[in-house]
């Protein structure tokens, strides 16, 4: 906790335009989910929904389009959409519209407990004269306010099942690019043989490949403190 408090401190000194995204991803966020409630009460929320959800496949599609063109210009490598975030945003217009389980409780523990990791210590470092600024933002910004929209308008409430479920998908998924990235000597998931330009958790967890072990338990771990504050509240209901 003191460190995240520490990053935030050290964004809002050195990285204003970072908290003042931060700032409108919130207030974003506060707009759709007080309109979805109203609509709720109106019977409209499903109308509502289904026009966020189409807003936010194109927003993601933008968002991913325009990644992959600003990264191939700039000569990087993985400019393919497979980092968590990527596919956190992928499946978000797939929550809204169709509201399967298996999806929503993948999106808010990927949310919740892996992207919000980007707004602590944000690896693109860029101002909001950079495009890739907005893209970074926009990307993660959707993911967390369409899993708390389907958590406070939604109504989704997570279970250990969904948890167990999600650490299996994570596992697997991390599994298949680990070993694409040995084939392309690309960095996805942060799992490959390199390291982020910028100052992350990564940087303590020791040489490769045994820190991809650390990253995954640790990432296990971040799934599961997703998890506790619903834990609490069923233990309280119980008493």
């Amino acid at each position: 906790m003191m460190c995240g408090m520490s990053a935030l401190l050290t964004l809002a000194v050195h990285r204003p335009g970072h908290i003042g995204a931060v700032i409108v991803t919130a207030l974003v966020v506060w707009w759709c989910c007080y309109v979805g409630r109203r609509m709720k009460r109106f019977g409209a929320e499903g109308l509502f929904r289904r026009v966020l959800a189409a807003a936010t496949a194109v927003v993601t599609l933008t968002v991913t389009v325009g990644w992959m063109i600003v990264l191939h210009s700039g000569g990087e490598g993985g400019v393919l959409p497979l980092h968590i975030c990527d596919m956190a945003g992928l499946i978000a217009p797939l929550v809204l519209f169709f509201r399967v389980r298996w999806l929503r409780a993948v999106l808010y523990f990927w949310a919740m407990g892996l992207t919000t990791q980007g707004f602590v210590t944000p690896i693109e470092q860029s101002g909001p004269d950079n495009v890739r600024f907005f893209l970074f933002w926009v990307n993660h910004g959707l993911v967390v306010g369409v899993a708390i929209y389907d958590l406070v308008v939604g109504g989704f409430r997570p279970s250990r099942a969904d948890l167990l479920r999600t650490i299996g998908i994570t596992g697997a998924y991390a599994t298949a690019i680990f070993f694409f990235n040995r084939v392309t000597g690309d960095n996805y998931l942060f799992i490959g043989d390199s390291k982020p330009d910028e100052p992350t958790l990564i940087d303590a967890l020791g040489a490769y490949p045994l820190r991809v072990l650390w990253m995954f338990l640790l990432a296990a771990l971040a799934l599961c403190l997703a998890q506790v504050p619903w834990e609490v509240a069923w233990w309280v209901k119980r008493k």
